[in-house]
């Protein structure tokens, strides 16, 4: 753990961590919350996955329109901006669905939610790499490690959020937990907004809305960062209803939580290790641990079998998003560096929305045995892109 502590031990550094850590709280309650406020209203997991995916699908778009405006404008405003926007979404959301409004006024105002709820990773991970700046071709180790570290914080948030989520809605109601991860989200938002320290001076002025990198090893493992998030969203609702089949509904957030923390735990490891020098190949080897982990859902044990099962598939994606934070990171442009990182968040937090979407579909139709049947296929797409661009950019 000397790397982490290498890290995180000037002043600046932990508060840089820690306000990116809080800020994260939303990405990984409101969309849960949702879903559970949606499911205990109308008893329909097919318009609950529909509005847990508004919330998904809007954070995703809104991710590189917000990376970008942090390169252009800075990051002070734009993140200033999106803790407004988290609280004043929640606030709409909570009124529309206490009115018990139809899904045409709920669905818009989960959209709002979302808005809130952008990824802000991309802002750290740039601040991470300014700190440590690359030697021409060569990147600083440390780089690697706060990377690593990044991702720890991205799940983390994921192992106590959604447990913490279900408790106070058995205990409560849904739209507190909601309303408690938006502020959550909007205070780490205004920290990380008040630091200087490895917040970019310069700002690009660029017309241009294309994607900042467009090498078919980028574009491959952004196809693959879209699969992987259709696996975790198809994942969880199944997960959602496996244990309200099973008479134990507040276990769902453990189910997810488990998961989480096993990546977590990967994570941790992956930043003490040397990082393999190139990442195009690493994204590539470890797309297929995450492929063979997820797959293994498939086997639907039970909820305590899915619990174990889900901690070792989690265990298995830290490594994978590591290596395509490099990837895209030494492949970016400096000036757009923000907007790119979020590109890879927005990968994954659509390829979510889609999962969760389909999967309600599906649980409605076939029940938690057949969207866990439908993980296994999915889960090997990250390998098959990966690949794909791999290769694609080595011909060219």
């Amino acid at each position: 753990m000397r790397a982490y502590v290498e890290v995180l031990t000037p002043r600046d550094h932990l508060l840089l961590a820690a306000s990116g850590l809080l800020a994260r709280v939303p990405l990984a309650v409101v969309g849960f919350s949702a879903l559970l406020v949606v499911r205990r209203s109308t008893g329909e997991f097919g318009l609950a996955g529909a509005v847990s995916a508004a919330v998904v699908a809007s954070g995703a778009l809104v991710g590189p329109a917000l990376g970008r405006w942090g390169d252009r404008r800075g990051q002070t405003v734009a993140l200033r901006t999106t803790a407004l926007v988290a609280v004043l979404g929640a606030l709409l959301f909570v009124a529309v669905t206490s009115l018990d409004a139809p899904a045409w006024l709920v669905v818009p105002a989960a959209v709002a939610v979302g808005a809130g709820a952008a990824p802000v990773g991309s802002f750290t991970r740039t601040r991470w790499a300014r700190t440590y700046p690359r030697d021409g071709d060569r990147a600083d180790p440390r780089l690697a490690t706060a990377f690593a570290l990044e991702g720890v914080f991205d799940e983390l948030v994921w192992v106590a959020g959604p447990a913490l989520a279900s408790l106070v809605a058995a205990l409560a109601d849904p739209r507190l937990a909601l309303l408690l991860a938006c502020g959550a989200g909007a205070a780490g938002c205004l920290a990380l907004s008040a630091q200087r320290h490895g917040a970019p001076v310069d700002t690009v002025r660029t017309r241009s809305w294309s994607l900042p990198v467009t090498t078919p090893d980028v574009l491959g493992v952004l196809a693959a960062g879209f699969a992987v998030g259709a696996v975790f969203g198809l994942a969880d609702l199944s997960a959602v209803a496996l244990t309200t089949e099973r008479g134990v509904p507040q276990l769902a957030g453990s189910v997810l939580g488990a998961g989480a923390l096993g990546a977590v735990v990967g994570g941790l490891v992956v930043g003490t290790l040397r990082p393999v020098a190139d990442p195009r190949r690493g994204a590539v080897l470890t797309s297929v641990f995450f492929g063979c982990g997820y797959a293994a859902l498939a086997t639907v044990p039970g909820v305590v079998g899915i619990l174990l099962l889900s901690f070792v598939a989690g265990a298995t994606y830290a490594p994978f998003g590591v290596a395509v934070n490099r990837l895209v990171e030494r492949a970016a442009p400096a000036a757009r560096l923000t907007e790119s990182l979020a590109w890879v968040s927005t990968a994954v937090t659509a390829g979510t929305a889609v999962g969760t979407a389909l999967g309600g579909l599906v649980v409605d139709a076939a029940g938690a045995r057949g969207g866990y049947l439908l993980v296994a296929p999915l889960a090997a797409l990250p390998f098959v892109f990966t690949l794909a661009g791999t290769r694609w950019g080595s011909a060219r």
